[in-house]
């Protein structure tokens, strides 16, 4: 949501359930003439969802109102989004024979150690998986290979702290676990197409 006048916007996010939707699944016809790949994608929220979302925020204001409604709330959200254009989605990350879980765990994990250097081979092992598996249900899992993955967290950690902390390059790329400097503007160069002095000049003005 947007304030014209300010341009500011409110941004809400949801933790979901894993178990929650797993037990509606059972419950619910599969739809097998979608075969999407388990990569994340965005999708214009339907009004049944907003609605819901609306009524599980209101409940925040009332111990009592949010002890008793929340849970059926919830579940008809859940609800609407298994029967929406993120039901075959969500089925196949968290179905029965998908690794779904254990790449949500993997990108958790990369999150919490992007600074680190790590081969495949040793993410795999982290995942126990063998590494071609786990290089196939990661890339799935996010369209990027983990390696990739773990770039963009540097780089764009790395721009935030030039931007807000006023970090300059050089102090960035070894802050966010670069030992090169001319790799990090080249690879910076590559994902924001610009160097990162001309880049966070760009936007600072």
């Amino acid at each position: 949501m947007a304030d014209e006048k300010k341009g500011n916007f409110l941004a809400l996010s949801l933790h979901l359930d894993l178990n929650l939707i797993a037990q509606l699944s059972s419950k619910m016809p599969v739809d097998n003439s979608e075969n999407e790949p388990l990569a994340f994608k965005v999708e214009k929220a339907s009004d049944e969802i907003l609605e819901c979302f609306l009524r599980l925020l209101g409940c925040d204001d009332d111990p009592v109102k949010s002890k008793v409604l929340s849970d059926p709330i919830k579940q008809e959200l859940y609800f609407h989004l298994l029967r929406g254009p993120f039901g075959t989605r969500l089925r196949n990350i968290f179905g029965r024979e998908s690794y779904g879980k254990s790449m949500i765990k993997m990108v958790e994990f990369l999150k919490q150690h992007f600074k680190e250097n790590f081969s495949i081979d040793e993410l795999a092992a982290k995942a126990n998986m063998a590494s071609p598996t786990f290089f196939k249900h990661f890339k799935k899992f996010t369209s990027i290979s983990p390696l990739q993955y773990q770039k963009y967290l540097r780089l764009h950690e790395a721009r935030r702290l030039m931007l807000v902390e006023d970090f300059n390059a050089s102090n960035a790329a070894f802050e966010v676990g670069y030992e090169s400097q001319q790799q990090f503007n080249r690879e910076y160069k590559r994902l924001f197409g610009l160097p990162p002095k001309e880049h966070i000049k760009e936007l600072k003005e």
